[in-house]
């Protein structure tokens, strides 16, 4: 496939050309039902998964993709752990060799899983199983839930869905360092300037100015009233008579 389009009238196309209809989405679960494909722990080494839908990808690299559904409850069977715990998995996986998607219980190692996307396989994981060394029951503290967690699964998703947000975030976060920066900067300034709480200081200043202001409003009527006079003498309206100390 080199150029497509779809649909046109009178031609005919293959399941990659369709797979294009979906090409916005994200891959996950749908979650049509509200609990696509719930894990849990039944008799022995086995869980159940719940009916669900789930769209993933045929490819690693590829656009577009498959849309999986399962109407009923699907039991899984597992192996009993020897000496060592392990790390079990369930995925919704696509295998091109058979041209199926599936529902499959896969058998992990010691270490936690990642999903299985290649050129053959793709896959999402809805559960991590942590079966127990020699223990022949799984119980529901076992089970890991990765529905939500996008590196295993995620939630399926229409439309614009690829906004280059990281370079917001990370534009927000350097203006929040910078501010803060420069806060602290300025904190460390003033610190020592004002004995005690600041607020209280300050306060204390305010009212100290106050009790100033309040002290000198006795002298404000004699200032206003030698102004007045002062400006009746140059304005000729009053005499300005000196006395000399008599000797």
């Amino acid at each position: 496939m080199s150029q497509t389009a779809f649909p046109l009238d009178d031609t005919p196309y293959l399941a990659q050309d369709l797979r294009l209809w979906h090409i916005g989405r994200t891959t996950g679960i749908i979650n049509a039902t509200g609990t696509d494909f719930t894990v849990t722990p039944i008799d022995g080494i086995n869980v159940n998964v719940s009916p669900g839908f789930a769209y993933i990808r045929d490819a690693v690299g590829s656009y577009g993709g498959l849309v999986y559904g399962s109407t009923e409850n699907v039991e899984l069977t597992g192996q009993i752990a020897d000496t060592n715990d392990r790390y079990d998995y369930v995925a919704v996986r696509y295998t091109k060799a058979s041209n199926k998607v599936e529902l499959k219980y896969v058998v992990g190692t010691t270490t936690k899983p990642s999903p299985v996307r290649t050129e053959q396989i793709w896959e999402i994981i809805v559960a991590i199983v942590h079966v127990r060394a020699s223990s022949e029951s799984i119980l529901t503290t076992d089970i890991t839930d990765t529905r939500m967690d996008s590196k295993y699964c995620g939630l399926c998703v229409d439309t614009l869905t690829k906004i280059p947000t990281d370079s917001y975030a990370s534009q927000l976060a350097e203006f929040m360092q910078t501010n803060q920066s420069e806060f602290n900067t300025w904190f460390e300034s003033i610190k020592g300037t004002l004995d005690g709480d600041t607020a209280a200081k300050l306060a204390n200043q305010i009212t100290t100015l106050q009790d100033k202001v309040t002290a000198l409003e006795p002298y404000k009527a004699q200032v206003d009233t030698l102004n007045a006079w002062k400006q009746a003498v140059l304005a000729g309206e009053t005499t300005l008579m000196i006395f000399e100390e008599e000797s």
